[in-house]
């Protein structure tokens, strides 16, 4: 197929000086792409800030050819994020598109962690991705635009000590469902792609030189990035999905249930005594949004003996099917 191209298109990557966010910026700079090139130079834990990170990289993007402007904005604020696509508007005149990559970890058992710190990782990730989206939603709105968040399986497997940064990473998942819901009539895509490749994140890996040597071999940022800029792309059609970019390997992620057990006056017994039912992963259903999933919550009722649903005309997308099953 024919080169991806970005020419003319106005960018934003966050946490974009370094590593992962790095990797974004090159490739959609190298794709004609106008990137801003936001970093605020803090370490992993998000102590401190320096503007070198964000200038070099902007710097190294125009060396190559590309057009970019470095910014250092904190997008753990909203004045921030206000001030930041601001900046893209008035370097550039647009805005299509944003990566939220920035990010931070804490290390902390559950036990041990302290508010503060708790959501000072939810600022980063999660009130970022919110604030930036609210910010950028006129501007993407004028003439369609996409926007990706970087999540992460953290967040939606869990890790140990990593609480903080898993809460804002699968945070981020309920904000793109929503978006991508809330955008669809004024064209705005919108998609998390769940990354893992070698970046000062996985430092820790260290301690195990077999492992740390094995993920800078075969787990490149530059990989993750393929998949990045192609949900960012003007003619991707895909919106309110999660996809991963495990190194190399690219799949989608997919929230399922089961077919579950209904009953309209249901006990804790019943659930009890239903468990291994209600858990059997023999018949699973993937909702394909809040019209499908609405649809199909009203049609178990229904089919369990409730009495047919007669919507308001405005809800009336909301009942999709009769049985639950379809």
């Amino acid at each position: 197929m024919d080169r991806l191209k970005f020419d003319g298109r106005v960018i934003v990557v966050t946490g974009a000086g370094r590593g992962m966010g790095a990797a974004h910026a090159a490739e959609l700079a190298s794709r004609g792409a106008r990137v801003v090139v936001n970093d605020l130079g803090g370490d992993m834990f998000g102590e401190g800030a320096n503007g070198e990170p964000a200038e070099q990289m902007a710097q190294q993007l125009r060396a190559a050819g590309g057009e970019a402007v470095a910014n250092g904005d904190d997008v753990s604020t909203a004045e921030g994020c206000a001030s930041l696509i601001a900046a893209a508007v008035d370097a550039y005149g647009r805005l299509d598109g944003i990566v939220h990559n920035a990010g931070i970890a804490r290390f902390t058992p559950i036990a041990e962690t302290e508010e503060p710190s708790f959501d000072e990782v939810l600022r980063v990730h999660l009130h970022g991705g919110f604030n930036l989206t609210q910010q950028a939603w006129p501007h993407l709105a004028e003439r369609g635009g996409s926007i990706v968040y970087i999540t992460s399986g953290a967040g939606l497997y869990g890790v140990p000590t990593l609480v903080g940064y898993a809460a804002a990473k699968v945070g981020l998942v309920g904000l793109m469902r929503c978006a991508a819901s809330e955008g669809a009539d004024a064209g705005i895509r919108v998609n998390a792609l769940a990354v893992a490749a070698a970046t000062r994140m996985m430092d820790w890996m260290k301690d195990t030189p077999n492992l740390h040597a094995w993920f800078q071999r075969y787990m490149k940022p530059e990989l993750p990035a393929a998949a990045a800029v192609s949900l960012l792309h003007q003619d991707c059609t895909a919106t309110g999905r999660i996809f991963e970019a495990f190194g190399p390997h690219m799949a989608e992620v997919l929230i399922a249930e089961t077919s579950g057990f209904t009953k309209l006056d249901m006990t804790a017994e019943d659930f009890t005594e239903h468990l291994e039912e209600i858990t059997a992963r023999d018949e699973l259903i993937f909702p394909e949004g809040p019209d499908d999933f609405h649809g199909r919550m009203f049609g178990f009722a229904m089919a369990a003996g409730a009495e047919e649903l007669v919507p308001d005309a405005e809800q009336a997308p909301l009942i999709t099917v009769s049985d639950g099953h379809q």
